[in-house]
């Protein structure tokens, strides 16, 4: 009992909306559950503030929710980039795109991951890829 009603509260997040700690979140025909961990008993956003910052893959379509790994690859065809696509680096011509297995070529692939950025927009968490990081050591060495 004492679990559901702590899951059951509503605090008001830092962008001025009431929520819960789990709720859905429901962007481009799919819906996943975010469980959120208080700090110092508040959270910075609320679920439908999230969902505004849902992006679609620039690949395959698909929604990259806040917290998805992300790829950064870069585009042959700068001429053919879909409408929806978020560009991370328009000099390399990085293209966000989603981790999943049949979109992302390998997770070596995986260059960050999405989450809140100013303005209640999501942005791209950079990471060292797989290779990167392999490509860095040996330098160190």
């Amino acid at each position: 009992m004492f679990f559901k009603k702590i899951l059951g509260l509503r605090v008001t997040a830092e962008c001025g909306h009431k929520t819960s700690f789990k709720d859905k979140v429901t962007a481009f025909g799919e819906t996943i559950i975010t469980n959120m961990k208080p700090q110092n008993g508040k959270v910075e956003y609320c679920h439908k503030c999230l969902e505004k910052m849902v992006i679609q893959c620039a690949w395959c379509s698909l929604p990259i929710f806040i917290g998805d790994s992300i790829t950064l690859y870069s585009n042959s065809y700068p001429n053919k980039i879909p409408d929806h696509a978020i560009i991370f680096d328009e000099k390399l011509m990085q293209i966000v795109g989603c981790g999943r297995s049949n979109c992302a070529s390998t997770c070596a692939d995986y260059a960050g991951f999405w989450v809140p950025g100013e303005n209640g927009k999501g942005k791209v968490d950079r990471v060292p890829t797989i290779i990167e990081r392999l490509c860095f050591q040996e330098k160190m060495e």
